[in-house]
């Protein structure tokens, strides 16, 4: 594993990634001492960059007076960077704040926060599974095997991508004629 020796000077080169994973180290203090003005520094290089987890997180930092004094003013802007690249954390937090300022009662001020996520169960786990799962379906056994293959290939980034990539297959398989009856094995 890479220490903070290799990540270093890819975060003075300004790699917003080892940026990012330098203020975590330092903000959960794994393989360094914790330091939470270090990670807000980290943090703040690679938010400065746009990148959404950085900005989530100096928000979180900002709103809890952790390293840097409390300023909901600041963890609002940073919040509402992260939310506008569709960063999840950044829209639940930016909710859950927006409701604690304006809300005196504890269930009001969770009431914005809730929504979003009832709201975005309801469509990512429910409703477009139900219209996808009518036109597109995976042999079960081949997403196993898929799974376990790209898994020893790569690793953990292999097992998250091994899904799609085998869907990929299927819709390339689906639209190219000589390789329909491929696409038609991996449906199951």
């Amino acid at each position: 594993m890479i220490g903070t020796s290799g990540l270093k000077p890819l975060g003075a080169q300004g790699n917003t990634f080892a940026q990012f994973i330098l203020g975590l180290m330092y903000d959960n203090g794994r393989g360094v001492p914790k330091d939470d003005k270090e990670a807000i520094r980290w943090y703040r290089l690679a938010a400065q960059q746009g990148y959404a987890w950085a900005e989530s997180k100096l928000g979180a930092m900002y709103g809890s007076g952790r390293g840097v004094p409390q300023n909901y003013g600041e963890a609002v802007k940073w919040f509402r960077l992260a939310a506008e690249q569709g960063d999840a954390l950044g829209e639940f937090s930016l909710g859950v704040l927006a409701g604690l300022l304006t809300n005196d009662a504890l269930w009001q001020a969770l009431l914005p926060a809730g929504l979003y996520i009832v709201l975005h169960l309801i469509e990512g786990e429910t409703l477009t599974p139900m219209l996808l799962a009518k036109r597109f379906t995976l042999n079960p056994v081949l997403v196993i095997i898929s799974l376990v293959f790209w898994f020893w290939m790569w690793g953990i980034p292999g097992a998250i991508l091994s899904v799609p990539m085998l869907a990929i297959t299927k819709i390339i398989c689906d639209r190219v004629r000589p390789l329909a009856a491929f696409g038609h094995f991996l449906e199951g």
